[in-house]
């Protein structure tokens, strides 16, 4: 019996940020939490921008908010974790000041940037986040969860360089992923979306054959690995496919399936 099923939201329930979630997705969130299967948006979105995204059932599901370092039921968080300050400010005034490169640090309660209009209208007006716009971003305004690079000509081997550059410098400090067309998540070392499920199921008192899991990029690995219930989208990357035990090309189907 399923007990638990989480899922990435990026290119897995959306294909776009201006997407909405589809309703007979929720319509089957609705169903399942009737029959006490809690639902859980994984993602390496804020957790003010998740419960707009799922507005309709946004009392009625759970959060794993930027990729595993916030953890929200109830409304209330469960689980958080920080960076070290000397990292941030370590990254945003070495990565933070070459061309073609965007930094973003993810706090509790808001996303904060170096003032740019163009990058805020992005932030804000497409992915949809709450951001702050600060005169100096070395200034520090929350507890800081996560960084996000974002890279303008795409992630491709600028990836390589960067995931091997921050883990010669930070040692085991932290974890690298790709998280998306464009972005690299800096994170606390060990934290990731499988972890933060892991705490989840711990409160739900459910195994791992109890748990359902859907995604289609590298940051999603660690879900996809942890149940024999799990699927890639059926566009993902063929690395990410392998991961899963199942492909999909919607996971409403499954979930009607499912019910």
């Amino acid at each position: 019996m399923i007990k638990l099923i989480a899922s990435d939201v990026d290119g897995t329930l959306l294909t776009s940020y201006v997407d909405k979630i589809k309703p007979d997705v929720i319509e089957c969130i609705r169903q399942l939490k009737t029959q006490g299967v809690l639902f859980c948006a994984a993602s390496g979105r804020q957790y003010a921008n998740l419960a707009r995204t799922f507005h309709e059932v946004k009392d009625d599901i759970a959060y794993i908010c930027e990729n595993g370092t916030l953890i929200v039921k109830d409304g209330s968080p469960i689980f958080k974790a920080e960076l070290p300050d000397d990292i941030v400010f370590d990254i945003l005034k070495t990565a933070g000041t070459r061309p073609g490169l965007k930094l973003l640090i993810s706090g509790e309660h808001h996303s904060y940037i170096q003032d740019d209009p163009d990058f805020y209208d992005f932030l804000t007006n497409t992915v949809g986040n709450d951001v702050v716009r600060v005169p100096d971003i070395l200034v520090k305004k929350d507890a800081y969860l996560k960084m996000s690079l974002l890279v303008e000509a795409g992630v491709g081997e600028i990836y390589d360089r960067e995931f091997e550059w921050w883990h010669q410098r930070y040692g085991d400090r932290v974890t690298v992923v790709r998280a998306g067309i464009g972005w690299i998540d800096v994170m606390p070392q060990g934290l990731n979306k499988g972890s933060a499920l892991r705490r989840l199921m711990a409160l739900q008192d459910a195994a791992p054959d109890e748990v359902m899991t859907f995604g289609d990029n590298y940051n999603d690995e660690e879900m996809l690995t942890l149940t024999p219930h799990s699927y890639a989208m059926d566009n993902a990357p063929e690395p990410v496919k392998a991961m899963a035990a199942h492909t999909c090309p919607d996971v409403g189907q499954i979930l009607k399936t499912l019910l």
